[in-house]
């Protein structure tokens, strides 16, 4: 088998290059051991422990391109959106590690697969067109096109910047792809799928001090199924705009896009943007607070785990 485009699959187990990897080994039955590599890689992406390593050895090289395979299909027949979302997103921080050593040429052609055209020069900064930076851009200041440098209708970006961005269109792409219709699905990996359970609760480590806000920019960058109205109001409205120090209009962007991050693991949510505009403008009018970490603990009580 041809290294180098193993040594690219093994990296990057969703790419094309996996896809010729997995049929030219010729396997077609399902196999057991392999449900179970799949079974551990998705429990290993839902407590966040998943990570990329350098290897040698080409059979365990094939052996995590299939487990990544089996895992797609087991993700898909639970068809559980909390699962299928630490998943993606697992996977995708995983392929973060390959990425942050990887050569520039494979950077252009990782973008190549995901249909987005990027250059690169000789001082290690990419540039990308800005439809395509808006359609991949992470969420953060930081990457705002007001906070960007543009070039020609193209945005500039360093090599690590560049890296956050391949990171979340990486996700994005793997998220769209799932779940896989169970009729596609073998029958085999269907049935042991039932049997099979993961810990999908939001856990959030805080800081010693119980009066510390952390935990709220926690919060933020972690989707719950249920976006409970007094989750914005009572937290996320006061936070940003009394403690954070934030404008109206800037509060009600970032909890409108978090309610959007929300949306994808559960949509039937009725918190909406009139909603949450005015427990901005409310909050921020009468000076309110956000509610204490330990009132937060009963409010999103089998949502999130504060720890």
């Amino acid at each position: 088998m041809d290294s180098a485009k193993l040594e690219f699959a093994y990296r990057y187990p969703f790419s094309a290059k996996a896809r010729e990897v997995l049929e030219a080994d010729g396997s077609t039955a399902v196999e057991g051991r392999y449900i179970e590599f799949g079974r551990e890689r998705v429990d290993a992406d839902i407590r966040r422990e998943s990570r990329y390593y350098d290897i040698d050895m080409e059979n365990i090289k094939l052996g995590e391109i299939k487990s990544y395979a089996y895992a797609r299909m087991i993700v898909s027949a639970i068809n559980n959106p909390i699962i299928i979302d630490r998943f993606c997103r697992g996977e995708a921080e995983r392929a973060r590690g390959a990425i942050s050593n990887e050569s520039n040429s494979n950077i252009i052609r990782l973008w190549r697969e995901l249909g987005v055209r990027v250059d690169a020069n000789a001082d290690r900064e990419f540039a990308i067109d800005f439809t395509d930076y808006l359609k991949s851009m992470p969420r953060g200041e930081e990457y705002r096109l007001v906070n960007s440098r543009l070039r020609a209708g193209t945005v500039i970006l360093s090599r690590g910047e560049m890296e956050s961005l391949l990171v979340e269109s990486i996700y994005k792409r793997l998220r769209g792809g799932l779940p896989i219709p169970t009729k596609e699905l073998p029958v085999e990996v269907v049935a042991a799928s039932k049997g099979m359970g993961f810990d999908v609760h939001v856990r959030l480590r805080v800081g010693k001090s119980t009066k510390s806000m952390e935990w709220i920019e926690s919060l933020l960058k972690n989707p719950i199924p249920d976006v409970r109205h007094r989750t914005v109001n009572l937290i996320l409205a006061p936070y940003l705009t009394n403690v954070r120090g934030l404008e109206v209009e800037e509060a009600y962007r970032i909890i409108r896009d978090y309610v959007e991050e929300c949306k994808k693991l559960n949509p039937d949510t009725k918190v909406n943007d009139a909603y949450i505009k005015y427990q901005c403008r409310y909050a921020k009018e009468h000076k309110m607070r956000p509610l204490s970490l330990s009132n937060a603990k009963t409010l999103l009580s089998g949502l999130v785990e504060l720890e």
